[in-house]
């Protein structure tokens, strides 16, 4: 399962950006970005109560997470707790993935390579 199509107009505005100083900085603010969301949802699957749990859910989804509200959505609908841990489990290991294409196409050699990986890996 890949999630790469919640970022497509991320990857089209790196392919698109007029130089790459331009695209460096806005792989900062999604690397920033991915770094929080992942922080939250270690908050989510951290909280000592589902309440707070969704409490976190909530206030991601209505503000700096919007992006993911489906995702968000069945981690708080999930019929036990477990079940949303899991759901959590899987988004990190997609979150980390993402985060990993964003290095590899910050510290490619060069803008081609960097949009080379783009266009093979990330877009759909």
């Amino acid at each position: 399962m890949s999630i790469f199509y919640k970022f497509q107009d991320i990857f089209n505005y790196l392919l698109e950006a007029p130089d790459r100083a331009t695209g460096d900085e806005k792989i900062k603010f999604e690397q920033m970005m991915t770094a929080d969301f992942i922080g939250t949802l270690n908050n989510i699957k951290n909280a000592d109560t589902r309440e707070e749990g969704d409490a976190i859910i909530a206030a991601a989804m209505a503000d700096t997470h919007k992006r993911f509200a489906d995702e968000l959505g069945k981690i708080k609908d999930a019929p036990e707790r477990k079940i949303g841990n899991r759901e959590i489990d899987s988004l990190l290991v997609l979150m980390n993935e993402y985060a990993a294409t964003l290095v590899s196409i910050k510290n490619a050699p060069s803008r081609e390579v960097g949009d080379k990986i783009i266009k093979d890996f990330c877009l759909v």
